[in-house]
C-alpha cells in the first residue's frame, strides 16, 4: 500500500476525474453520434489545436459511456507524466477512483510492481471499460507513450480508449488505422457549427441575435470554442455585440489581452488579485493559497472563482483542490510577471518552494526554487535528493533541472555537470552526452565527480557500440577510480563486464561481475546486483545455458522487487533478457507480456543489444500471432531508433529481421534486398569474434543461408553452414551452434542426404531437450519441424525408459495443418484476421493487398480444408488448432 500513500502526495483528483460540464456547455450531438457509431474503433482520437474544446467533448463522451454502463477511467496528463514513475502513479490513482474495491493491491513501491498490478487489474476485468486520456500530446517520453500504445492494444474486448491531443501522434497509430480500429475526430468535427453557435447564444443567454450577427460571429471565430466561450462571457456581462465582434476579429486587444480585460473583468478586484498571486502554481489548495495570497479571504475568492467558471474544483483525499484553465493560468502568470516587481514574483515562487518542502514534495520544490532564483536552495535540495532520484529513474526531470541551472549560469558544481551528462545520456542519447563531456578535464575535480566521469566515459562509448574503446577506457578507469561512490563504481564494473563479454574475454567479464556485486552490497543495492546478473545472463544465453540464464534472472529480479527500490532501466534490461529466455523455452504469452511492459523503456537509451532483442522478439511474436502489420511497424520503429541514436548496428539488425520477415512471407527478392542493405549499413566482419547477444543468431551469413534454403539453393548453402558451424563450435557459442545445425539438417534433407539430416537434427534435439529450447525450431520451416519430430521419436526409442511426456512435444509448425496441407504465411494471416471478424476490405488494408487477393487466399483455404464457405473454414481451422 506504500504506492497508494505516495501517490496521494502529488496526484490530485483533477488528474483522474473528468471536469463537470459548465453552464455554458452546448451538447455536441454530432460528436456523440460519431462516437456511438457501430463502426467505432477501440481507439478514438480527438485531435485539434488548443482551445477546440477537446476536454469538454471528452467529458460528454465519458458521460455517454457511463449511460451505457461502462466504467470510466480518466487521466488528465501533463508534462510531469513523462516521468515513468509519475505516469504509473497517475494511472494507479485513476484506477482507484473507479467504483469497487479500490483497485489492485500493490505489494512493492516500485515501477515494476505498479505496472504488474495495473496489468493484473485489466486481465481480471470481466466487462468492457472506457479509458480517457486528456492532454495526450504532453507525452514526449518514448517510454511512456509506447506503454500507452501497448496498453491500448490490451484493453478487454468491447472497451474503448479515448485520447485528446493537440498534435497528430503518428507513432503507434498506423496499426490501429490499418485494422480499422481508429475513429478520428478532428478540427472540423470539433468546430461549433452555426446552429451550435445559435444554440449557445439563444438557449444559454436568451439573446435573439440577428442572422447577420450570428453569421459574423461564426465566421470570425471559425467555430473556435474558446473564442466563443470568451464571447459568451463578454456578452453575458452586457457588452455590446458589435464591440465583442470587433475584439474577436482582431481590431481590439489580442486574445491574451481579451482574457485579461474581459474574463477577469467579471471578477471582483480581490479575486483578480488573488488569481494573479496564485498563478505561479498549477493546483491550488487552501493552504498554498494562503501562502501566496496572505491578505485574501481565500474561501470567498475560491467560491467566486468557481461560480464564474474560472476555476474547477476537485477533491484530493477529501481536500478541495482548484485548478485554472491552462490558457487562463498562462495568461494570468504572464500578467503577474508584467505587473508585479521581480522581487514580488520571486517571493511567490519562494513561498511555494517552502510549502512543497514542508509537504515533502521535493521535485516541485526544486522547480519553484529555480523560478525564485534561490539557486542555493535548489542545489542543496538537488544534492540531497540526487541519488534517490537517480535510483528512481527520474533522469528526464533531472536533465530539465540541470538545463535550467546551466541556463542561469548556476551549474558550477563539477559533479552536477557530470551527472547532467549522465541524465542526457539516458534521455537524449550517448552522442549528445559525449559532446557535453568531451572537453571536460578531470584534473582538479572532486573525487565524487571524477569517479562519475571515469564511469561515464566508457559507458557512452559502449552505448555507441565502440566496444574495444569502451573496454580500454573502463580498464584504465578501474585503476583510477576511488571506489568510494557505489553508483559510479557499479556502473563502471557493469561497462567493463559487458564489453569483455562482447570481446570474448569471459574470465575478465566474470571478475567484473563479482566486483559489481560487491559494489551493490556496499551501497548501490539490488539495482547494481540486477545489472551484474544481467551481464551473466547474456553470457549464459550465448553459451546455450538457457535454464541457468532463466534461473539467474528470476532470482535477480525477485531480489530487486524485495528491495522496494524503483526499477529504472536496469530492471527493464534484465526483463528483456528474461523475456528472451521465456521465448526460447516456448512460453510465448509470458514473454510477450513481459516485453510489452518493458520494451518502450529501451527506446530512449538503448543499450543496443537490449533495444535490438526487445524489438526483434516482439516482431516475431506479433508475426506468429498473424499480426504482420504490427510486426512490420515494430521493426520500422527499431530502424528509426537506430538512426536517431546514431547506432549503425541497430539499423542493420532491423533490416536483417525485416529480411527474416520477408522470407516468412515468401517475398524472397524483398528479403535479399533487405539483407544487402544490412550489409551496407554495418561492417559485420567481426561478427564471428564479437559476442553480441542480440546478433548471436541474427547476422548476415545465417540469414543468407536461410534465404538460399527457401529459394531452393540448398546445395550452395551447405558449405557456408558447415563453415559457420565449425567457427561457432570452436568458440563455444552453443545457441548459434543449435540454430546452424537446424538449418544444416534442412539443407541436407533438401539435397537428398536424409540420413545425415536426421543425424544432424538428432544432435540439435539432444541439446535442445537438455536446455529447454523450443522456439528456435518453431521459427524454421516445415522440413525442419518434420525432422524435429523424427529425431524426437528416435531419441525416445534410444532412451527407452524415459517417459514420453518427459520430453518436450515437437514444435507445432505455424505453416502445416493437421491434415498435412501446407498453408502459406499469407493464408495463415487471412485465417487470423478472419478469426478476429475482419471483413475482406479490412483484411486487405491490414495486409496491404487488394480485396481480390484476399478472396483468392480464402478460396485456397476452402480447398485445403474442404470447406464450403468462410464460416465453415474458420470452424475447421479452430478445431485443428490453426487459430484460436
Amino acid at each position: 500500500m506504500a504506492a497508494e500513500k505516495r501517490s496521494r502526495g502529488y496526484i490530485t483528483r483533477s488528474k483522474v476525474s473528468p471536469p463537470e460540464l459548465p453552464s455554458f456547455f452546448v451538447s455536441r450531438a454530432r460528436i456523440v453520434a460519431r462516437f456511438q457509431s457501430p463502426r467505432r474503433g477501440r481507439l478514438v482520437k480527438l485531435s485539434a489545436p488548443a482551445g477546440f474544446g477537446k476536454t469538454l467533448a471528452m467529458a460528454q463522451l465519458a458521460q455517454c459511456c457511463r449511460d451505457e454502463g461502462l466504467a470510466v477511467l480518466w487521466l488528465s496528463l501533463d508534462s510531469a507524466d513523462n516521468d515513468i514513475s509519475r505516469f504509473l502513479q497517475t494511472f494507479l490513482a485513476a484506477i482507484r477512483e473507479l467504483p469497487g474495491d479500490g483497485g489492485p493491491v500493490i505489494e512493492h513501491d516500485s515501477n515494476a510492481s505498479i505496472a504488474d498490478g495495473i496489468m493484473a487489474f485489466f486481465d481480471a476485468l470481466t466487462r468492457p471499460i472506457a479509458v480517457f486520456m486528456d492532454g495526450f500530446d504532453s507525452l514526449e517520453n518514448n517510454t511512456v507513450r509506447d506503454l500507452v500504445v501497448r496498453g491500448i492494444e490490451s484493453v478487454p474486448k468491447g472497451s474503448v480508449v479515448v485520447i485528446g491531443t493537440r498534435v497528430e501522434p503518428e507513432w503507434g497509430m498506423s496499426g490501429f488505422r490499418a485494422n480499422a480500429q481508429l475513429t478520428e475526430i478532428g478540427v472540423n468535427a470539433l468546430r461549433f457549427s452555426r446552429e451550435e453557435v445559435s444554440q449557445l447564444l439563444h438557449d444559454k443567454l436568451g439573446t435573439q441575435w440577428g442572422t447577420e450577427h450570428l453569421d459574423a460571429l461564426h465566421l470570425q471565430t471559425e467555430g473556435w470554442p474558446t473564442a466563443l466561450w470568451f464571447a459568451w462571457l463578454a456578452i453575458s456581462d452586457g457588452r455590446d455585440v458589435n464591440e465583442v465582434l470587433k475584439d474577436i476579429s482582431g481590431g481590439g486587444p489580442t486574445l491574451e489581452r481579451f482574457i485579461a480585460d474581459e474574463v477577469l473583468a467579471m471578477a471582483s478586484a480581490e479575486v483578480r488579485t488573488f488569481l494573479l498571486q496564485t498563478s505561479p502554481v498549477d493546483d491550488i489548495d487552501r493552504d498554498i493559497a494562503r501562502e501566496l495570497s496572505p491578505g485574501a479571504d481565500v474561501t470567498s475568492c475560491l467560491a467566486e472563482s468557481e461560480r464564474l467558471n474560472l476555476m474547477l474544483r476537485y477533491y484530493d483525499g477529501g481536500e478541495q483542490v482548484f485548478r485554472l484553465n491552462s490558457l487562463l493560468r498562462d495568461s494570468l502568470y504572464t500578467r503577474f510577471r508584467q505587473t508585479a516587481s521581480a522581487e514580488v514574483v520571486a517571493e511567490a515562487h519562494s513561498r511555494a518552494c517552502d510549502y512543497f518542502i514542508r509537504r515533502g514534495r521535493y521535485a516541485p520544490a526544486i522547480r519553484q526554487a529555480i523560478s525564485a532564483g534561490r539557486y542555493d536552495t535548489a542545489t542543496v535540495l538537488l544534492r540531497e535528493q540526487l541519488y534517490p532520484l537517480l535510483a528512481r529513474g527520474r533522469m528526464r526531470f533531472l536533465a530539465e533541472v540541470f538545463e535550467q541551472l546551466a541556463a542561469a549560469g548556476e551549474l558550477n558544481d563539477s559533479l552536477h555537470v557530470v551527472l547532467h551528462a549522465w541524465c542526457v545520456n539516458f534521455t537524449q542519447g550517448p552522442s549528445v552526452a559525449y559532446d557535453m563531456i568531451s572537453s571536460l578535464d578531470d584534473r582538479g575535480m572532486g573525487e565524487e565527480a571524477r569517479d562519475s566521469l571515469l564511469a561515464l566515459r566508457p559507458m557512452i562509448l559502449a552505448m555507441q557500440d565502440q566496444v574495444a574503446e569502451a573496454e580500454a577506457a573502463s580498464r584504465a578507469a578501474l585503476d583510477q577510480i576511488t571506489g568510494r561512490y557505489p553508483y559510479a563504481s557499479a556502473m563502471l564494473y557493469q561497462v567493463n563486464c559487458q564489453t569483455n563479454i562482447i570481446l570474448g574475454h569471459h574470465d575478465a567479464a566474470r571478475k567484473a561481475v563479482n566486483l559489481a556485486r560487491d559494489a551493490a552490497v556496499n551501497g548501490s543495492g539490488a539495482f547494481g546486483i540486477v545489472l551484474a546478473e544481467s551481464a551473466e545472463v547474456m553470457l549464459d544465453m550465448m553459451s546455450g545455458r538457457l535454464l541457468q540464464a532463466a534461473t539467474r534472472v528470476q532470482i535477480a529480479e525477485e531480489g530487486f522487487r524485495k528491495s522496494r527500490m524503483h526499477p529504472g532501466h536496469g530492471i527493464a534490461i534484465s526483463s528483456v533478457f528474461h523475456a528472451e529466455a521465456l521465448y526460447e523455452s516456448g512460453k510465448l504469452a509470458e514473454a510477450r507480456a513481459l516485453l510489452e511492459r518493458n520494451i518502450s523503456m529501451m527506446r530512449d537509451i538503448g543499450p543496443p543489444d537490449a533495444l535490438i532483442t526487445a524489438h526483434t522478439l516482439m516482431s516475431r511474436l506479433a508475426h506468429r500471432a498473424g499480426e504482420f502489420d504490427t510486426a512490420l511497424e515494430i521493426l520500422t520503429q527499431l530502424e528509426a531508433d537506430g538512426f536517431r541514436l546514431k547506432l549503425p548496428r541497430v539499423i542493420a539488425s532491423a533490416k536483417l529481421e525485416l529480411a527474416n520477415l520477408r522470407i516468412q512471407l515468401e517475398d524472397y527478392p524483398g528479403a535479399a534486398a533487405k539483407l544487402e542493405e544490412a550489409q551496407q549499413v554495418y561492417d559485420w566482419s567481426d561478427s564471428e569474434r564479437q559476442w553480441w547477444v542480440a546478433n548471436d543468431t541474427l547476422y548476415p551469413a545465417l540469414i543468407n543461408a536461410r534465404l538460399l534454403l527457401r529459394r531452393g539453393r540448398a546445395a550452395v548453402a551447405i558449405a557456408d553452414l558447415k563453415e559457420e558451424l565449425k567457427g561457432a563450435e570452436r568458440s563455444g557459442r552453443e545457441r548459434r551452434v543449435l540454430k546452424l545445425r537446424i538449418l544444416l539438417a534442412e539443407a541436407q534433407f533438401l539435397t537428398g542426404e536424409k540420413r545425415a539430416a536426421l543425424r544432424t537434427m538428432l544432435r540439435a534435439v539432444r541439446f535442445a531437450i537438455r536446455e529447454g529450447f523450443i522456439s528456435t525450431f518453431q521459427e524454421e520451416g516445415a522440413i525442419a519441424n518434420s525432422l524435429y519430430s523424427e529425431a524426437q521419436k528416435s531419441l525416445e526409442e534410444e532412451l527407452g525408459s524415459v517417459e514420453v511426456d518427459e520430453l518436450p512435444a515437437g514444435p507445432a509448425s505455424p505453416y502445416i495443418n493437421h491434415m498435412g496441407e501446407k498453408f502459406t504465411p499469407k493464408e495463415l494471416a487471412v485465417l487470423q484476421h478472419l478469426a478476429k471478424g475482419l471483413s475482406n476490405a479490412q483484411m486487405a488494408a491490414a495486409m496491404f493487398v487488394s480485396e481480390s487477393t484476399v478472396r483468392s487466399h480464402l478460396r485456397s483455404i476452402n480447398v485445403k480444408l474442404k470447406a464450403k464457405n468462410r464460416t465453415q473454414a474458420l470452424v475447421m481451422a479452430r478445431e485443428l488448432g490453426i487459430v484460436s
